[in-house]
């Protein structure tokens, strides 16, 4: 969801929150550096990637909260409007966080929960290196932690990582439109073809079959 504007001079933390709170744009903070959470660069394939990944969290707040609904639990599901403290020292804006019972949030500290049970990411080119990397590794160690799930934009994929009774982390993916995902932490689950739905993705090239036109061609004539 990021990307590192890089600073001769790093941040504190409390630089970081007086920073956040003047800024016409979100950032995440970690270790000093700050990562501004939308790249302005404009490009028409990056528009696309942008309104798919918009659609794509809409979707996921939409049938999240009416599971949770017709299951009658007092929960919320929320998005990057508000910043989650994944250490001391690490601030991060989820796609889509939720949490039952009472939410937790830091003292003194604007808009800032510290106890999500479920996390969402939408993957770009641009974040995924992070979401799976030093976010995700913070992120599994949030006690109240007990699902981290990575969506794709491009393709059907979502990828779910469990919390097992052990402390280890389960990876399940799932690929088909009918899969249903299951939160025990939030007692409900969603289908993977809601979390997509009127999504398009991008025409996959077929290099396969281009080579093969290609090698054809050159032995005519």
């Amino acid at each position: 969801m990021s990307q590192a504007l890089r600073k001769k001079k790093l941040m504190t933390v409390e630089q970081y929150l007086r920073f956040e709170e003047r800024s016409k744009f979100k950032h995440e903070y970690m270790d000093g550096e700050i990562f501004r959470l939308y790249d302005n660069t404009f490009s028409p394939q990056l528009a696309g990637n942008r309104a798919s990944h918009v659609f794509i969290v809409s979707n996921i707040c939409f049938y999240l909260r009416l599971a949770l609904r017709e299951k009658n639990i007092s929960c919320q599901v929320g998005t990057t409007e508000m910043r989650v403290l994944l250490r001391e020292g690490h601030y991060a804006y989820p796609d889509v966080f939720a949490g039952c019972g009472e939410l937790s949030l830091v003292p003194d500290i604007f808009d800032t929960l510290e106890n999500p049970a479920v996390i969402f990411e939408v993957l770009s080119k641009s974040t995924e290196a992070r979401d799976r990397g030093d976010k995700a590794l913070d992120y599994r160690k949030l006690k109240t932690l007990t699902d981290y799930i990575l969506v794709s934009q491009n393709k059907m994929r979502v990828e779910q990582q469990t919390r097992q009774t052990d402390g280890a982390w389960k990876i399940v993916v799932f690929e088909n439109a009918d899969n249903k995902i299951r939160f025990a932490a939030l007692d409900c689950e969603i289908a993977v073809a809601d979390i997509y739905e009127n999504i398009k993705f991008p025409a996959q090239t077929n290099l396969k079959l281009i080579k093969t036109k290609k090698n054809n061609g050159s032995r005519r004539g």
